[in-house]
């Protein structure tokens, strides 16, 4: 007899390992959670671990704030009186009272009212509610967990009382695992390479589907006798919520607020490399660490006037959105989107180390290595430093108590360093 999964077990992927390990901890902890994560990534399945790995004793039961209109929804989690709207014949007992003692799953809690926000509010703070038509104040002990597809839509105060975990979108290289896991079989390289090419607005469940139709067309022909070998990546959990709260502070309320849909946040394959890899653009070649986005792409536009726009509407202001929606279309095509989030963030929390530092045009360098770009950098970093020391030579000597032969000596070798290293070009 086979054994039935796990809901554990039947969640795979290496974007996943981390939020599986959060979700138990809170479960275990006994702690409410916002599950936040576009449509298809899994929050209703996470929903059910948290359900399955806590040990309350209550009934564990889901609500839904998307399929039903405002009256309904108040009905069906806090219940009703007779006769407080129409067709209400009877009294009823909301899922709340059901499940005192146990876990009330919330799912889409920003598409429900600000008025029911601020109920569910008071439930959280002091476990008390009362049915629709009621005036008469009931008490549940049940712990209420939520998922959103639309962090900006939840009301701060209510965000303050769960611990927000954020859920990636589909990781291009668990794309071989779960796609396997979904037809039960290993696959051809050729299928997996052309499932890999391919685009999920809907993630996972638009991977679900892809899949079925591919099996439906082509039958047993896609399956491998033996499993498709898939290199290792490290998802970086902590990389990706540093990105993804930046992107839903900053970004996706102007995408909402103009009704840009077709644009999101897309981890893609940049949590497979290492993020301080220079990347080339048809000017420089930049890395995050000497010189962020000091050059211009080949419409003319700069790094930094996108950042400046993002704040100016922050701040009430006006500027060209067309432009800087096709701006971060750029980066998120090119893979870029990492180096652009960390200039945001340095950008808005002022962080030492934010000085421009000039690239020079080094076009002849077709695609070099990690160690050229490194040691071009090294020159520029270098030259920097003496600029600085030039010009505060008399100050330094006097503050560090050193002589000004010593700082001649030390500006030498570091002249003597740069051209040794230019030397190399």
């Amino acid at each position: 007899m086979v054994e039935k999964e796990t809901i554990a077990e039947q969640i795979v992927g290496e974007a996943y390992t981390e939020v599986k390990k959060l979700v138990k901890q809170y479960a275990s902890e006994d702690l409410p959670v916002l599950l936040v994560g576009e449509t298809g990534t899994g929050k209703e399945l996470l929903a059910r671990l948290y359900m399955e790995e806590n040990v309350r004793k209550g009934k564990k039961l889901t609500g839904s704030c998307a399929e039903i209109t405002e009256t309904l929804l108040r009905s069906e989690i806090f219940g009703h009186v007779k006769g407080s709207f129409t067709d209400a014949k009877a009294n009823r007992e909301g899922k709340l009272a059901t499940c005192d003692k146990g876990i009330l799953f919330l799912d889409e809690l920003g598409k429900a009212s600000k008025e029911f926000q601020a109920a569910i509010l008071r439930v959280t703070e002091q476990n008390s509610f009362s049915p629709v038509g009621s005036d008469v104040e009931k008490k549940s002990n049940a712990i209420i967990i939520a998922a959103t597809s639309n962090l900006p839509n939840i009301e701060e105060d209510l965000k303050n009382r769960f611990d927000c975990l954020l859920i990636p979108p589909l990781w291009v290289y668990d794309i071989p695992l779960i796609a396997e896991k979904i037809l039960g079989k290993p696959l051809k390289e050729s299928i997996i390479k052309e499932l890999m090419s391919k685009k999920y607005p809907g993630n996972v469940r638009d991977l679900l589907r892809v899949c079925k139709r591919l099996k439906m067309e082509r039958g047993e022909e896609i399956f491998s006798a033996s499993p498709y070998r898939r290199e290792h990546h490290h998802f970086d959990y902590g990389r990706f919520r540093f990105e993804y709260e930046l992107w839903l502070e900053y970004i996706q309320p102007i995408l909402d607020e103009y009704h840009v849909k077709e644009l999101k946040y897309d981890i893609g394959r940049r949590m497979g490399r290492n993020h301080d890899r220079p990347i080339k653009t048809r000017d420089t070649v930049v890395t995050m660490s000497h010189a962020p986005w000091s050059s211009t792409n080949r419409e003319g536009l700069e790094r930094h006037d996108i950042v400046d726009s993002i704040l100016r509407l922050r701040d009430g202001g006006e500027c060209d959105v067309a432009r800087l929606v096709e701006g971060l279309r750029e980066y998120i095509e090119r893979g870029w989107l990492s180096y652009f989030l960390d200039y945001l963030n340095k950008r808005v929390n002022k962080l030492p180390g934010f000085e421009r530092v000039e690239v020079p045009d080094i076009t002849h360098l077709f695609e070099p290595s990690l160690e050229e770009a490194r040691k071009h950098f090294e020159v520029i970093y270098l030259k920097h430093q003496i600029k600085t020391c030039e010009g505060d030579i008399g100050k330094a000597a006097e503050k560090l108590d050193m002589t000004e032969k010593n700082l001649r000596q030390k500006l030498y070798r570091a002249r003597k360093k740069t051209r040794n290293l230019e030397s190399q070009f």
